[in-house]
């Protein structure tokens, strides 16, 4: 079934939240409530501005990974309790012999295609390999995936799926459908199946959630593939905004940066 969202049906819309907020009904958390309107109106522009339909189906998948990761971000403990966030703000090196992987995706609002990029370090927090590329995605989390799906193409190209790599991701809810393997949305499902299918080929790789801040580098070069600031040898011929941010995190993790 389509959504339709001329003016006639904002009865209809009114009536679904009065019946959910009655007091004898369950209501959901307010993530959910909060995630679901919001999508609804970015459905609305969609259909309004793009010319693209989404099926109720659509709609709540998205919300509910949204309402999920937005849930999970700010919180260094989850509500449960059960489960701990990283709680470094910063760039951690990975242990000697193991390649740190950082993933980020950016998904502007007004194209219907993202920009991801990787950046490879070693255990002294040396710059080792990067790529980054243009990608098609239709939500912020298509573009995560994506990116991850690159970086592991990249690392195939390069020899090293075999070595020990930990790759580091700030979207948490990717991070749990891989590792939990929870159920994507619908318009996720084929890429998430692609990536696990290369992740079988990567026997010493570990996937984890690290804070948007230890992750600034991987979200730069996300960013300025996006905007075109970025030569193609960029990962080995640094511009200086590069270097000036390994820089920063070599000294936050008390290193002193090594000249390239």
């Amino acid at each position: 079934m389509q959504l339709n969202f001329s003016t006639n049906h904002t009865q209809p819309v009114c009536s679904w939240l009065a019946n959910i907020l009655l007091p004898d009904k369950h209501i959901p958390d307010s993530e959910i409530v909060v995630a679901l309107l919001w999508q609804i109106w970015q459905a609305r522009n969609h259909s309004i501005f793009r010319s693209k339909r989404s099926t109720h189906e659509q709609i709540v998948d998205l919300a509910f990974i949204t309402a999920e990761s937005n849930r999970s971000k700010p919180q260094d403990i989850l509500s449960t309790g059960e489960r701990l966030l990283p709680t470094s703000r910063n760039w951690n090196p990975p242990p000697v012999g193991t390649i740190k992987v950082n993933v980020d995706g950016a998904f502007p609002m007004a194209d219907q295609k993202g920009s991801v990029a990787c950046i490879c370090r070693n255990h002294e927090g040396n710059l080792i390999g990067g790529s980054s590329q243009i990608v098609p995605a239709s939500s912020p989390l298509q573009t995560e995936i994506r990116a991850l799906h690159h970086a592991l193409l990249y690392l195939i190209e390069k020899g090293i799926n075999e070595d020990h790599l930990q790759v580091d991701s700030d979207y948490l809810a990717m991070v749990d459908m891989l590792n939990n393997r929870c159920s994507p949305p619908w318009d996720c499902r084929t890429l998430i199946v692609d990536v696990e299918t290369l992740l079988s080929r990567f026997p010493l790789l570990r996937l984890s959630y690290c804070r948007r801040e230890a992750n600034s580098l991987a979200d730069w070069a996300a960013k300025a593939c996006g905007r075109g600031f970025l030569h193609s040898n960029w990962a080995s011929s640094p511009p200086s905004i590069v270097l000036d941010l390994l820089c920063i995190d070599a000294l936050a993790m008390g290193s002193t940066p090594v000249p390239m």
